[in-house]
Parts: structure tokens; sequence; C-alpha cells
């Protein structure tokens, strides 16, 4: 009787303790939703929202849907986390991105963003956003571009109205005026020249010729020419204030320097424009008449070269000895049609000797710029220049 007591007692104590252990067992399914397969729980506590595996090993699971927020963590922790872009939210990818792409918030995640896409979201495009917000010029804050067709490697830049440009050492040393290896310099010279210069007007420069070309640096020579006019003609109907003359072959350029002797009414230093077939060209002059029969000559001269511009010290010296005895001769270095009368220099020759004589100045040169010589004579003899120079030294 006691034993069937005793047996009625555990069986009764056992359903309690069953039952009191039911809401331990089955809120696992409640809080974890979608649980296809669970295997075996050893030991866990249960709390809303979170079973912790604290003896075993959650094993066998075959469906944990995601959608639920549901994460088991290799520290054996099952929580909800849901997703979306709020504090302690799990982050879900939204769109398709790629390796090597950046991370972007979205509103349902992250999506991946090429680099151009980068450059846009944050207005880092060159050209578009970065230098087109910037003034380009040589103002206070401005960019600076290059404002030259064909700078090289080694050039120095130099500020121009739109920007830099490179220039050259030689011709920085231009651009300083600093003497140094490649200052420019020319000259040209007479040696034993036996030819003499024809003096057929009075008191009329005369182009001098004969020399030879001697050392240059950013100079040119040319030894000149000389050749005969027929005709005279008034040219101003089709350029005004001009004179055509006739000179077969002549073999003249455009802006070239000649003298004329000869001519009564056309005297001087005058820079000549050809006229299509060879045989004539025209001067600046009024109209005078027909002088017929003359002639011209072309000087013996130093051109300035492009990167030649500045200013020099002329000097120049001659040995001469003139056809009559008792002329008097000027001579005076000419810069295109300008005398440059700081080198000019009178010599009076009597009884057919030999003169030594010469002349020095300073001198502003331009590019494209002619230097020569020239001679005058109060009458018409001839005038021998044997030896001299015509030296240019950049200063």
């Amino acid at each position: 009787m006691k034993k069937s007591i005793l047996t009625v007692f555990m069986i009764l104590l056992l359903a309690a303790f069953s039952f009191c252990q039911l809401p331990r067992l089955f809120p696992l399914y409640a809080v974890l939703g979608d649980l296809t397969f669970l295997g075996t729980i050893t030991v866990r506590t249960i709390t809303d929202g979170t079973a912790t595996l604290t003896g075993g090993a959650l094993t066998g699971l075959t469906t944990l849907n995601a959608s639920s927020g549901v994460v088991y963590t290799s520290t054996g922790t099952i929580s909800y986390k849901t997703i979306g872009v709020a504090d302690d939210n799990a982050l879900e990818v939204d769109g398709s991105p790629n390796d090597d792409e950046y991370a972007r918030f979205t509103a349902n995640g992250i999506e991946g963003r090429t680099e151009a896409e980068f450059k846009g979201d944050f207005n880092l495009e060159i050209g578009t956003d970065i230098l087109a917000e910037q003034t380009i010029g040589i103002a206070d804050n401005n960019l600076l571009e290059v404002d030259h067709a064909s700078p090289a490697d080694n050039d120095y830049a130099k500020f121009t109205v739109n920007g830099l440009e490179g220039r050259s050492y030689a011709e920085v040393l231009e651009d300083l005026g600093v003497i140094g290896a490649d200052t420019d310099y020319a000259e040209m010279y007479l040696n034993a020249n036996g030819n003499p210069s024809t003096i057929e007007t009075a008191n009329t420069p005369i182009a001098l010729r004969q020399f030879t070309i001697g050392s240059l640096q950013n100079f040119t020579f040319d030894a000149g020419s000389t050749g005969a006019i027929t005709i005279y003609a008034n040219y101003a109907g089709t350029v005004a204030g001009t004179v055509k003359v006739t000179s077969n072959g002549h073999g003249l350029t455009t802006d070239d320097f000649i003298s004329i002797r000869g001519s009564a009414n056309y005297k001087g230093i005058f820079q000549i424009t050809t006229i299509a077939g060879g045989n004539e060209f025209y001067f600046t002059h009024s109209w005078d008449g027909d002088d017929g029969a003359s002639d011209w000559d072309e000087p013996s001269h130093l051109i300035a070269g492009a990167a030649a511009a500045g200013e020099y010290t002329v000097e120049w010296d001659m040995s001469s000895a003139a056809g009559s005895g008792g002329d008097t001769f000027i001579f005076c270095v000419y810069n295109n049609t300008t005398a440059h009368l700081s080198s000019k220099v009178q010599r009076k020759f009597a009884n057919n000797d030999v003169g030594a004589y010469g002349g020095c100045g300073i001198i502003l040169l331009a590019a494209g710029d002619w230097i020569f010589l020239t001679a005058s004579n109060d009458g018409t003899g001839t005038i021998t220049n044997s030896y001299g120079a015509l030296i240019l030294s950049r200063l």
C-alpha cells in the first residue's frame, strides 16, 4: 500500500515538473520563426528574442530564414537582427556590385559604385567639377595653363597674358639681357679689295659692297648686288606715293634696301617692293619725273635674327684710297633706311693718299634689321676700300 502511494506521488511530481518546463521548450519556435529542422539542443536558456547555447551546439540546422533577422554566431548566440540602415541593424547588398567597387548606403542596404561613379558622387571630375569652377589666368588665385604650342623639356617658364610659355636657355639670356656664352655678335670685313665704289651723284650715300662674311651669332650675312635702271614711272595710281623702276632681272626681294646713284631726283636709301615678273620694283617717293638710265646698289649687310633684338656696340674701321685728290668723303652706318649718326666719320683725301679711319657707337636693333655701311663724296670721284670691318657686339 505504501509502495503504491509512493509510485503515485512520483508520477504526480514528474508531471508537475514536465508541465513547468513546457514554456521553456516551445518558445524557441515562437522566437525563431521559420526553423525547419533543429537537431539537438543539449543545454539552452531561452529568453525574449535570444537563444543562448551555453553548453552544447545547435546542430542539424536545415532552414533558418534570413528575412526573419535571426543571427547564429560562432559564440553560439541566436538573436533577432532587423535588416536596414538604422542603428544596430543588419546590412544586406542592394544591387549587383562587382569586385573592387566602393560601397555606398542606399535606403535598403549598400550598393557598389565604380571609380567613375565615385568621382561623380563627390564632384571630382577634372574639367567638369574641379577645374571648371576655377578661373584660368594669371590673376591672384587663378589656375595656370600652358600658353605655348611647343614647350620643350628643360625650358624655363615665363608668364604670358594667358598663362605660361617655355623659354630656352638662349631665350632666357635674351630676355634678361645677360652676356654669356651665347652672346649675339656679327662681323663682315674687307680684305685686299681692289674694286672701287662708283660715286655718280655728289653728296648722296652709296651702299658699300665687296665685304666678306665674318663670325656670326644669331645674324646672317648677304654680300649684296648691283644692277641697272632703265626707266622710272609714276606708280601712284597703283600704290599711293610710289615710283616704279624697270631693272631687268634685278634679283631683288621685297623689303630689300638699296641706294640709287646717277639720278638727280631719287637719292638716298630705299626699301623696295618687287613686282611680279622679276623686272620691276617700286619704292616710296614722290613722282619727280623719269631720270632715265641710272644704277642701284644693294649693300653687303648683316641681318639681325629672330633672337638677336637688343642693344649693340657698333664698331667699324676702313683704309681707303680716293680716285681723285681733294675729295671729301663721309662714311656712315645705316640701320635699314636710318643713318646712325653717332658712328659717322668724315675724311678728306689729298694727293691720292691712303687714309685710315673708323667710328663707333651704340645701336638698338630689332629682329630682321639690316646693318651696313655707306659712303658719300662731295664730288663724283670713286673710292677703293681695301681693308676694314663692321662689327656688332651685344651689350
